[in-house]
């Protein structure tokens, strides 16, 4: 007689109606035999969860810093306003009133050589 070959042989019933019946044994054999599937699954799942920790990290770096863009540029707004209105001459001249400098009555005069 010719002994069976398959497991499905052995107890006449396939892998699935076992799995559905619970009629399985977690042996050494079917440790050894699903350890790198169980591995590399874990190590994916490790490596999805660095990606989500550095993703949010990015996200958050990104909102501070267009946060801090748009303060960086209501700023250099403000001081271009403020250097435009006290660089006018009139502003020049109310500024140098107490001091000795006068404008100038006549035009400047251009050197030639």
């Amino acid at each position: 007689m010719e002994q069976p070959n398959t497991d499905k042989e052995k107890s006449g019933k396939s892998p699935l109606v076992k799995f559905s019946e619970f009629s399985f044994f977690i042996t050494p054999e079917h440790i050894k035999k699903w350890m790198p599937f169980i591995s590399y699954m874990f190590l994916l799942g490790m490596i999805y969860i660095a990606n989500q920790h550095y993703a949010n990290k990015a996200v958050v770096k990104i909102a501070r810093l267009t946060t801090e863009k748009k303060e960086l540029r209501s700023e250099y707004i403000s001081i271009a306003k403020e250097l435009m209105s006290k660089s006018k001459q009139s502003e020049v001249l109310n500024r140098l009133k107490d001091t000795e400098l006068k404008p100038l009555s006549e035009p400047p005069v251009k050197i030639i050589r």
